[in-house]
């Protein structure tokens, strides 16, 4: 069993008893105690290499960003709902994961680059593995120089196809994500994530 199968308060929880035995907060805090010797320059070739790679699902997860906003004008923020729903758009792109793409999608999240965490309660979608995914102001900041790329517009193109396709089913999912009427209608809201090709939440 691995800490991403587990509910936040279960991580939380598991936490706090290796803490009860004296084990260090080291190993669940790679950012505060990962030492580096400089800052590398980020625009050496073979870094620029390596980067294009790793920032694949963040290009992904701008590209959706751009098609829906085309498609679902004054949506405001709209998250892909799962891994497996980036996880299909990155492969279908002809990306490949660097070493897993839970590792990868992680890494991402914990760099700053993108949003990623257990779907919302509101939601309810009872599995903890089941997350919610979007690219952040940091993420778009870096995306910049890719979005005149020929591979980001045929990504925006696509999507915005399964969008059009499916367009009734997205308007009415973003509706009832985003009903005042608590608690949310979210029988209808897993039904209609059941038959649209990108599932989201809001």
């Amino acid at each position: 069993m691995k800490l991403e199968s587990l509910t936040p308060h279960e991580r939380i929880a598991y936490v706090a008893s290796q803490r009860l035995h004296g084990a260090p907060l080291d190993r669940f805090s790679v950012l505060s105690t990962t030492s580096i010797q400089q800052v590398c320059d980020p625009l050496e070739p073979a870094i620029q290499k390596q980067l294009r790679k790793l920032l694949g699902p963040v290009f992904i997860l701008e590209a959706f960003a751009e098609a829906i906003g085309n498609k679902l004008r004054g949506t405001g923020q709209v998250y892909v709902l799962g891994d497996s729903a980036v996880i299909r758009l990155a492969e279908d792109a002809g990306l490949v994961p660097e070493q897993s793409w839970s590792m990868h999608l992680e890494t991402l999240a914990c760099t700053g680059l993108i949003f990623r965490f257990p779907v919302a309660l509101k939601f309810d979608y009872t599995d903890p593995l089941i997350t919610q995914l979007r690219s952040n102001s940091w993420g778009n900041l870096i995306s910049n120089h890719e979005r005149s790329s020929s591979a980001f517009h045929n990504v925006v193109v696509t999507i915005e196809s399964a969008i059009e396709k499916h367009l009734e089913c997205y308007v009415d999912l973003v509706n009832a994500c985003r009903s005042d009427i608590r608690p949310l209608d979210v029988k209808l809201i897993h039904a209609l994530n059941e038959r649209v090709p990108i599932p989201i939440v809001t």
